[in-house]
């Protein structure tokens, strides 16, 4: 049976959570979220000005290393809808 977080976990979580808004208000962050699945992943779409940069962004999230990990994907935007249609 699969348990919830932990107090400690909870509060990286909250941590996390506010990172990557302080990175949507500001522009940077663009798309933050995860999978639906038993398993799921996280994704975060961003602007960074090369994998290096990326990487750094990432590994200032406070949860990186304890309780998340991350893959640096460099993505090519050929397609942008309107994001007001995607508003959580």
């Amino acid at each position: 049976m699969m348990q919830g977080p932990t107090k400690d976990e909870m509060g990286l979580i909250l941590q996390h959570l506010a990172y990557w808004k302080t990175l949507t208000q500001s522009g940077t962050a663009l798309v933050i979220g995860r999978t639906l699945e038993d398993c799921p992943s996280g994704y975060a779409i961003f602007i960074a000005d090369n994998e290096e940069h990326a990487a750094a962004v990432a590994e200032k999230d406070p949860a990186v290393g304890i309780l998340f990990s991350y893959v640096v994907r460099p993505f090519k935007v050929s397609l942008l809808g309107d994001p007001a249609h995607f508003q959580p």
